[in-house]
């Protein structure tokens, strides 16, 4: 009887020990909800395969920027990826802490993450989200910092923020948010910026004694107390009449005339017409300035006249033509793709149409391509930009990492990439102009006997300048650039320093 108790207390105990070690095995696999739902967010969003080696098992814990507690998954931090498409797929991630995916391309709207109530950190700064920020941001009650500057946000900024009570920062700037600045935010709050939005109104005077001018500045029409413009006291009266504090108008008197001094009708004649001969001198003046502008531009011509004749010259792509068409590779550009232009910016500035109708005249010609200076129709807007002649032509995909990569590319010694056009036919890169001229020419031109030349120091500064460039370039580059020598390459700028342009095609 004392053998069969012992083999029968041996096997409970061997029971139970498979049960706990089944437990645990159950609890330190997440539910495959998280990983299905990461797993979809890279299918949408991560077109360079960033995370495709790093993002590889069941597991979503072990993943690249993937964290977990309490085996659910709480931070997702993938800043800086090159990421492009929406947020719907994270809206399930329901344990979700800290989200951090800025410095990416992110698209969309911010309403996915209405649904994370559990959220206390979102990151999410320097992405192309639009839309409006939800009503339904006050669900986000544990809310400690939300960054969503330098996005196209518009609309106004809810007052449910107040709502927030545990909120310590809050970052819109460089959005388009436009209407007023809620009468009251949170407490707590510590850290606010709404500069450079669209908002309007009378700013709350203890918002702006407690953040500063600086957390609003870039708003031109917000109003309220010292250093902002003055609000109106009465419909229709203007920000300065009511801060000069000038009454415009006097009551009069009980029981006192007032003596009525009119103009003759002789004396209003002639105002009206001096004044009608006036308009008529400065709408002459302006007719001979634009007239003047135009003919002075000479041989300038539209940019989308100048590419077609090129383009029916055959003196540019008809190598290209023939490489695509026994390259298997298709160009990967939609019909909707090929009208856009992808900007840098927060905010696009101009279409493709305004592009291709501006005034356009050659500077020259490179290795890689044509450079025009284009102006476009507003008569303010001036870049430069470099149509393409690619030798090595590659897909979308790896045109638009390459762009990516230049995209980021910043330094005082380099030419701005602003924007970029991909079409299985043309591509084309806008610079910011510099008016300066080419490097060569300004060591170089004007040989005649009234030549001054440049001075050492002036030498040295740009030697300093073009070395700075360059290393830039090498120091960011994760793959091989081509840089070319064009009219606008080494341009010099308003300081004798040169920038060097970064342009050519990936090597695929």
């Amino acid at each position: 009887m004392g053998e069969k108790k012992t083999s029968s207390f041996a096997f409970l105990l061997i029971l139970l020990l498979l049960s706990v070690l089944l437990l645990l095995s159950n609890s330190s696999t997440p539910p495959s909800d998280d990983a299905f739902a990461l797993t979809t967010f890279r299918l949408q969003t991560d077109a360079h395969a960033a995370l495709r080696s790093n993002w590889t098992g069941s597991n979503p814990c072990t993943w690249l920027g993937v964290s977990c507690f309490n085996s659910r998954v709480a931070l997702l931090s993938l800043p800086s990826l090159s990421l492009r498409g929406p947020l719907d797929a994270l809206s399930s991630l329901d344990q979700l802490r800290i989200l951090d995916l800025r410095q990416n391309r992110l698209n969309g709207s911010i309403s996915p993450l209405i649904s994370l109530t559990n959220l206390k950190i979102v990151y999410l700064a320097g992405n192309d989200l639009s839309g409006q920020i939800p009503l339904q941001i006050s669900s986000l009650h544990r809310l400690l910092r939300l960054d969503l500057s330098d996005n196209n946000l518009q609309g106004s900024i809810p007052p449910t923020f107040f709502n927030l009570t545990r909120l310590l920062t809050l970052r819109l700037e460089n959005n388009a948010l436009s209407g007023r600045v809620p009468d009251t935010l949170p407490k707590r709050l510590l850290d606010l910026n709404l500069s450079n939005n669209e908002l309007s109104g009378q700013l709350p005077d203890d918002l702006l004694s407690k953040f500063g001018e600086v957390s609003f500045s870039g708003n031109k029409d917000l109003c309220g107390a010292s250093p902002l413009a003055a609000c109106s006291l009465l419909p229709g009266t203007s920000p300065a009449t009511a801060s000069s504090g000038i009454v415009t108008s006097i009551p009069a008197a009980p029981n006192q005339k007032l003596k009525r001094k009119g103009l003759r009708t002789g004396a209003i004649v002639a105002i009206v017409l001096a004044n009608c001969v006036a308009l008529l001198v400065i709408i002459s003046f302006l007719i001979a300035y634009f007239c003047s502008g135009s003919s002075a531009a000479g041989p300038a011509s539209r940019l989308g006249s100048e590419i077609a004749k090129q383009r029916r010259s055959g003196s540019s792509y008809g190598s290209e033509k023939k490489v695509y068409a026994s390259n298997n590779e298709s160009d990967e550009t939609s019909a909707t793709d090929r009208s856009k232009l992808v900007f840098y910016e927060r905010r696009k500035e101009f279409e493709l149409e305004d592009l291709l109708r501006a005034s356009a005249e050659m500077l020259g010609k490179g290795s890689l391509g044509t450079v025009y200076r284009a102006v476009l129709d507003d008569g303010c807007t001036v870049v430069a930009v470099k149509r393409l002649k690619d030798a090595n032509p590659c897909g979308k995909r790896e045109f638009e990492q390459y762009m990516d990569l230049i995209g980021k590319m910043k330094h005082p010694n380099m030419v701005k990439l602003r924007a970029y056009y991909f079409a299985k036919e043309e591509k084309l890169l806008v610079y910011d102009f510099l008016p300066n001229g080419s490097l060569h020419s300004l060591l170089h031109a004007n040989r005649g006997p009234g030549r001054i030349p440049l001075d050492w120091t002036t030498r040295i500064s740009l030697v300093l300048g073009a070395a700075r460039g360059l290393a830039k370039i090498h120091e960011d580059s994760r793959k091989s650039l081509t840089e070319t020598s064009s009219p606008q390459t080494s341009c010099s700028t308003r300081t004798a320093s040169p920038a060097y342009p970064i342009s050519g095609s990936p090597s695929c």
